[in-house]
């Protein structure tokens, strides 16, 4: 809230604070802009004859400045006449309300401007939530085309052995879709599959399928309990 004058000032703090918003006040249009760019406010109420720097000027330099243009401006003042109001509207105001100010009609102004601040956050958050999914699901992809082109079995089970993600060369060998797979004990389809394995002269686990392909048995641990399996 910006007034010089200390009666209208004091009006303003009493009836915003009534209605259970915080606030920051300023005398002249440019300690406005100072405490704008300290507290980044939801709505700016701006008077017009101020000493030092008018509400005028101070509403078109905060428009021009990227840090603080989103910023509402709702000019009061006492000269409600045509050639004010479009001066104030050419300098950036949002908003124009005559002094003396209508309590009804002044929280109806800064509601609106909230609620539009409101769905714009939300917007911005759906934005952000969107490009996060798009993210991940691009992660996803390029994960399960890299594993798809490796020529050997790659499993990723949790804690109990169920399988969570797999590569294509699994459907190959097994046959199944890969959704038939997902949650089942990768030991079955190992069985179901013919596998047979032998321990080689240097422990090593190697397991055979009928298809005539050798593979090296090994298991890893992430920190989260689950386990990757990887057949090589």
């Amino acid at each position: 809230m910006v007034d010089d004058d200390p009666a209208d000032l004091k009006f303003l703090t009493t009836l915003i604070a009534y209605y259970g918003y915080d606030f920051e006040t300023a005398t002249n249009g440019l300690e406005a802009i100072e405490r704008t760019k300290e507290t980044n406010p939801d709505v700016i109420l701006m008077d017009v004859l101020m000493p030092g720097m008018n509400g005028i000027e101070a509403c078109k330099r905060l428009k021009e400045d990227p840090e603080t243009q989103h910023i509402p401006i709702i000019v009061l003042t006492a000269f409600g006449d045509k050639e004010m109001k479009i001066e104030c509207l050419n300098a950036g105001a949002n908003d124009f309300l005559s002094k003396p100010v209508d309590n009804t009609e002044l929280i109806a102004r800064i509601k609106n401007f909230l609620q539009l601040k409101y769905l714009e956050d939300v917007k911005i958050r759906n934005e952000i939530l969107t490009e996060t999914i798009k993210a991940i699901e691009n992660a996803k992809r390029e994960w399960e085309q890299t594993m798809d082109c490796i020529n050997d079995i790659v499993i990723i089970t949790d804690a109990k052995d169920n399988i969570i993600r797999c590569n294509k060369m699994i459907t190959t060998l097994t046959g199944k879709p890969y959704s038939e797979l997902l949650n089942c004990k990768w030991q079955n389809f190992v069985r179901e599959s013919s596998f047979t394995y032998k321990i080689s002269n240097s422990g090593d686990i190697e397991m055979y399928h009928p298809s005539g392909r050798w593979f090296n048995y090994n298991i890893y641990y992430t920190k989260k309990l689950q386990m990757t399996l990887s057949c090589l």
